[in-house]
């Protein structure tokens, strides 16, 4: 994915910070009740820095439609205007370093409002989708198709893994299948060959109470607005794909967004990667 250079390395730091000195954006906001005035002050401060936002993004993406993403996604979920603002700020560029649309009925990535108990601050955590995962492999130079399925009681299901790898799925056509047993995903390569791994619902419900701080906040509270609960088929089938990234050749998007999910992302972090030009590697496949 060709990028624009970034002229300084401190750039995204700096956009952050302007973010966090900007005294017209609302310090608190109750859920749901968040004037128009509030959302005319975020947009105003998107597109004072619209010129901030251009230098980081891919060069696929107009800073015109970033700053559109980032007004609906906070009109979706206003609680994010609550949120430390560098922590959505973040996760903006984080998402748009990987061409994936946050809180959008593509449903590529999304940012879920938690309270950090360490901190006592509401912040937002990235959190990439199944489709957003998708989107990814398929960039992947080596990869031809990828596929994810839920598997239920009822359905009639095999895998086998060792040196004659083998993975069998023939879902009930009718009737009640039974619950959800578990979820697998798969790659064909450009070599003809395939690369798979299934996950039991166990081991899916157990990286989601661990990982996602979202889906933790929002049993706390009861709250449901969280894929987890509104989605759970398509991200127990994410869950799958994002461990599949272990069996194929290293793709530095694909990393990118292991690394990134999950996460709470803020430009003021040391360890903040901000997007590099990539226009020069081509010759290395995505080695």
């Amino acid at each position: 994915m060709n990028q624009k250079p970034i002229t300084s390395p401190n750039l995204s730091s700096a956009l952050s910070a302007k973010a966090k000195d900007d005294k017209t954006l609302p310090a608190v906001a109750a859920k749901n009740a968040i004037a128009q005035q509030e959302y005319d002050r975020f947009s105003d401060f998107m597109q004072r820095h619209k010129a901030d936002f251009e230098m980081v993004i891919p060069t696929h993406l107009k800073p015109e439609r970033v700053i559109r993403l980032a007004v609906s996604a906070c009109r979706r979920n206003p609680e994010l205007l609550t949120c430390d603002l560098a922590t959505v700020i973040g996760g903006l560029l984080e998402s748009a370093a990987l061409g994936l649309e946050v809180n959008t009925p593509l449903h590529h990535a999304s940012l879920i409002p938690f309270r950090n108990n360490k901190t006592q601050r509401k912040e937002a955590q990235f959190i990439i989708e199944y489709r957003g995962y998708v989107e990814l492999y398929y960039r992947h130079p080596k990869v031809l198709s990828v596929f994810a399925n839920v598997v239920y009681e009822k359905d009639i299901f095999r895998v086998v893994y060792g040196t004659e790898e083998k993975l069998e799925h023939i879902p009930v056509e009718e009737g009640d299948p039974g619950p959800i047993k578990g979820f697998y995903a798969y790659v064909k390569m450009k070599d003809d060959a395939y690369r798979f791994i299934y996950l039991p619902k166990s081991k899916v419900d157990k990286i989601r109470d661990v990982y996602s701080k979202g889906y933790q906040s929002a049993v706390a509270i009861g709250n449901d607005d969280t894929p987890w609960v509104k989605d759970y088929e398509a991200m127990g089938m994410k869950t799958a794909i994002r461990r599949l990234e272990r069996f194929v050749p290293k793709s530095p998007e694909i990393g990118r967004g292991v690394d990134a999910d999950f996460k709470v992302i803020n430009p003021l972090d040391a360890d903040f990667v901000p997007p590099i030009d990539d226009s020069d590697d081509s010759g290395k496949d995505g080695k």
